[in-house]
């Protein structure tokens, strides 16, 4: 799809297969010290740029050997520089990560965003999916990163999940997977790396790991026909990597999921027969930090079997503590486990092993990234065709009384700060004040009280006899909410530019809804 990318990296893999086993001989010469370095992955935050965050930066690519980054918020150029400057002073060069599911507009602030992935489990075009996982891709890649921690592929079966919701394709596991590998396939097409996550699946939590650590009751037979059907799907069509989650599921350990040995050793790489890549999710996120020290969870991260361990923030505070704290400690004590027996370094050689061999086929021995920033390769008319095309592919029309409400006109429009209405009078949609009918929208609610308030909305126009065309500019979650008063209800899913413009042309009659609900259970 974007020959030029594709061929670059193929190229960038050959140079690795000529070079003659860059891996093994670089594994060969490096000390305990650089080993332990390879495995540990630091957040690198463009927005700042003071002296202190720099010199945190320096000291662990200098002191600490690591071997990895992760970019936070910051502008495209900002996070380009970064990434160079980080590289050049790396003794080795560094895995960059990227956690960008719905792309960089996740980090940059000029970047355009796309659709996030529940907005594509209403896609039925499958290719589509594939598409904004290459343009994903090739982003990146011109950015100077290598791994996209995505897809997503938590099963959102549990409505009050408060920290997944948007970010899964939905509540089918067979969906979920299947849009998992078009996404990862076209990430690889652009030669970036894809990473499943959560395992074994955050979809059915209350909790919020951010902040605790959540519990999973279900079997392991409940689980396995739900929660790791998405997860074999990309094992089997050849997922770089894997992330854990930081949840107790019960199933096969009463301790974090990211700790243990029976889920990420044992499930995850033995009966699963993934051989890629393991990387924990942010080490330092409350849901293990308020449970263990911060020594404590990197060696039971390392004894449940995983390559890379990630820690990750961008706020002040927080951040400073992850480089001036956390990482000294988190290699003091690898490295002392080493030298006191308790960690065999044939163990810490095998997995710097398959991370380096991950950096040869990436080429980076030859090249470690892109040599000049152009901005407007991000942004491109490319990029905004697929974000309007993959917004007009979803909208979806879940409730629908009578059959003649698409072309709207001569209707009371109530909207509140969405800019939706004047979006439809440029249109040339009539907006009056008295009318039959009215068009409510409304966003994301999420809240009790924001609940409340639309119902109030829709109680006062339904008691003025209205019939009511409802838009929801957030998640299906929000439907149960305002079903009963809508007599006609799409569902716009997010709040951004394309998808105001698919909505209105579908009141216009100019667009034919396709999307289908991604959440059944709602339907």
């Amino acid at each position: 799809m974007y020959p030029l990318a594709f061929l670059g990296v193929f190229l960038s893999c050959a140079l690795s297969a000529l070079a003659g086993e860059w891996a093994d001989k670089t594994l060969q010469q490096m000390s305990l010290e650089e080993k332990i370095g390879q495995l540990l992955i630091i957040p690198v935050c463009p927005l700042r740029q003071d002296e202190r965050h720099k010199e945190d930066i320096l000291r662990a690519l200098e002191t600490y050997k690591v071997g990895g980054i992760i970019f936070k918020q910051g502008t495209l150029e900002q996070e380009f520089t970064s990434i160079q400057e980080a590289q050049a002073k790396a003794t080795y060069p560094l895995l960059v990560v990227a956690d960008a599911e719905w792309g960089l507009a996740m980090r940059a602030s000029d970047a355009l965003p796309l659709p996030r992935f529940m907005t594509l489990g209403a896609v039925q075009d499958l290719s589509l999916i594939e598409q904004m996982g290459s343009e994903i891709g090739r982003q990146l890649l011109a950015l100077g990163a290598h791994m996209n921690l995505a897809p997503v592929l938590d099963v959102n079966i549990n409505p009050q999940n408060p920290v997944i919701r948007m970010r899964s394709f939905g509540d089918d596991p067979v969906q979920v997977g299947e849009r998992g590998v078009r996404f990862m396939k076209g990430l690889h097409e652009s030669g970036i790396l894809s990473c499943a996550k959560h395992f074994p699946g955050h979809g059915n939590t209350m909790t919020d790991s951010h902040v605790a650590l959540p519990t999973i009751t279900n079997s392991f037979a409940e689980l396995q026909n739900v929660e790791l059907i998405p997860f074999r799907m990309l094992i089997d069509g050849g997922v770089s990597a894997v992330m854990s989650a930081h949840i107790i599921a019960s199933a096969l350990d009463t301790g974090p999921a990211t700790l243990s040995f029976q889920w990420m050793t044992k499930c995850l790489q033995e009966q699963m027969k993934f051989n890629g890549l393991l990387i924990t999710d942010a080490l330092n996120m409350e849901g293990l930090a308020v449970n263990f020290s911060a020594k404590e969870i990197i060696k039971r991260a390392f004894a449940a079997g995983h390559d890379l361990f990630l820690y990750g923030d961008h706020i002040a505070p927080r951040i400073d503590d992850i480089l001036e704290r956390l990482i000294p400690q988190a290699f003091i004590s690898l490295r002392d486990a080493v030298l006191e027996g308790e960690i065999l370094e044939t163990e810490i050689d095998r997995r710097v092993q398959k991370i380096l061999n991950a950096k040869e086929k990436l080429g980076l021995h030859v090249k470690r990234g892109p040599s000049s920033f152009v901005l407007e390769s991000f942004n491109s008319t490319a990029v905004k065709k697929l974000a309007r095309t993959l917004c007009r592919e979803a909208i979806t029309l879940v409730k629908l009384v009578k059959g003649d409400h698409f072309p709207v006109d001569n209707l009371i429009v109530d909207d509140q700060n969405s800019g939706f209405k004047e979006r439809l009078e440029k249109r040339g949609v009539k907006v009056i004040t008295d009318s039959s009918r009215v068009l409510i929208t409304c966003g994301d609610l999420r809240t009790e009280a924001q609940q409340k308030q639309a119902e109030d909305r829709f109680k006062r126009w339904k008691k003025e006899g209205k019939e009511i065309i409802a838009i929801i500019f957030g998640a299906p979650y929000s439907i149960p909410h305002i079903s009963l008063w809508a007599d006609t209800l799409v569902l716009a899913y997010e709040d951004i530019e394309e998808m105001q413009e698919a909505a209105a042309d579908l009141c216009l009659g100019l667009l034919q809804p396709k999307g289908k609900m991604p959440i059944q259970t709602l339907e």
